[in-house]
């Protein structure tokens, strides 16, 4: 971005007022979008899903050839919660909540959004630092965005092995 708006001024006498103005200027078209303030719950920027991908939601979520997925690299799960592929975040399980690991998100026939999802096993907690410990599960699975309650910091142990910081709200 720097090069952008630093290599074609030529006026060195006032090339800082330049730059802002170009900044500025950039930054005020990339708000005068019609999705920036969009809190609609649902993908973000969604695009045609790849024809891969589109066979797989096919064969495990439809009863046949789905002829409208859309997949995106974001979510809105709700009006304040974003997710990403590749979060890892908390998932709604009965009257408790699991970890779980974002792989994909898709919509069909623009009715519904699932998230394919590799949900995880606790296997240790300390209360002292408000940290848990999980263990991916084999399969990753589909799940309803409705469903995942938020993301999560998190950092990799292990191939399949994770810690989240759980916050107050969890405990």
């Amino acid at each position: 971005m720097i090069r952008r708006f630093c290599n074609d001024i030529q006026n060195t006498m006032a090339f800082e007022r330049d730059v802002m103005g170009a900044v500025v200027c950039q930054h005020l078209f990339e708000l005068s979008s019609k999705n920036n303030f969009d809190y609609s719950v649902g993908l973000v920027n969604p695009y045609p899903a790849p024809k891969m991908l589109r066979e797989i939601v096919s064969a495990d979520l439809c009863a046949g050839e789905a002829t409208d997925v859309q997949t995106a690299l974001k979510v809105r799960v709700n009006p304040w919660v974003v997710v990403v592929n590749g979060d890892v975040v908390f998932v709604k399980s009965g009257r408790s909540f699991t970890a779980a690991y974002v792989w994909k998100t898709v919509a069909v026939e623009g009715v519904c959004c699932w998230s394919l999802v590799q949900l995880a096993r606790y296997t240790d907690w300390n209360s002292d630092a408000g940290v848990a410990t999980w263990e991916l599960a084999d399969e990753p699975s589909w799940i309803l965005s409705e469903d995942i309650m938020d993301p999560c910091a998190f950092c990799w142990l292990g191939p399949t092995t994770f810690k989240t910081l759980l916050g107050s709200l969890y405990r």
